[in-house]
């Protein structure tokens, strides 16, 4: 009875996730219709369900269990981190309407449209995304019973095998992956360059208090695994 509890509680989430950050916008611009808004809301929901199914299955800990809960001026950034990557998928679609309307690229028309065609966009996006559930099942899966909240559950080793052993946080690539895949499907080089403010803005934000927390817990090991491997992007950053 908790598990079908839990699996309506997910599915309820799930759906008013897509509904705000997809659906709503699509159909206030008038492109719900689109096949690119239905395949992106068809992998949304793949990889959220992924994220949420520990839930389901009572794995997750409570918020109140949170090692670091955040203060006053954390919190605000990480609401407008949350409002920030809402606005992406907002520009996204209304840039992808602005395109349809004028059968040009909103704001990059010149360069975008050579470059940048609709169809090599669309594949692109496609694969990205697809590579973002990929990560994202491998991160789960790699962290088994120990992926949870920003906390940290009794006798957790530190894991860095598997994808941790590219980069430290691969559940946070693969948002970025995702963001990224959608900006590229919906055509629209504005809202990409948003999301590295965004993605910049939460990494020195629940990121860097995520990491605090880690070092808190396993000390030099995770400091020494912070010097080999990358935070978000491999080689890079």
């Amino acid at each position: 009875m908790k598990t079908t509890i839990r699996f309506f509680n997910a599915f309820i989430r799930i759906f008013f996730l897509l509904l705000l950050l997809i659906f709503l916008p699509a159909w206030f611009v008038g492109i719900e219709q689109q096949i690119e808004i239905r395949i992106s809301v068809a992998i949304y929901a793949l990889f959220i369900f992924n994220s949420l199914w520990p839930a389901v299955q009572g794995r997750f800990s409570k918020k109140k269990d949170d090692i670091l809960p955040p203060t006053r001026l954390e919190a605000w950034l990480d609401n407008a981190v949350i409002f920030g990557f809402w606005g992406i998928h907002f520009s996204a679609i209304f840039d992808y309407k602005l395109a349809l309307s004028t059968s040009l690229f909103s704001f990059f028309p010149s360069t975008v449209s050579i470059f940048f065609p609709r169809e090599f966009s669309f594949y692109l996006g496609l694969i990205v995304m697809i590579l973002s559930l990929v990560l994202a099942y491998s991160s789960v899966g790699t962290l088994g019973e120990y992926f949870d909240r920003l906390t940290i559950k009794k006798n957790q080793p530190l894991i860095t095998s598997g994808v941790y052993g590219v980069v430290r946080h691969p559940i946070y690539s693969a948002y970025l992956l995702l963001f990224s895949g959608f900006c590229l499907i919906m055509k629209s080089p504005l809202s990409l360059v948003l999301l590295l403010l965004i993605a910049y803005l939460w990494s020195i934000t629940f990121i860097k208090r995520e990491e605090l927390m880690l070092i808190k817990q396993f000390g030099d090991s995770y400091i020494e695994y912070s010097k080999k491997v990358k935070r978000l992007i491999p080689f890079i950053y």
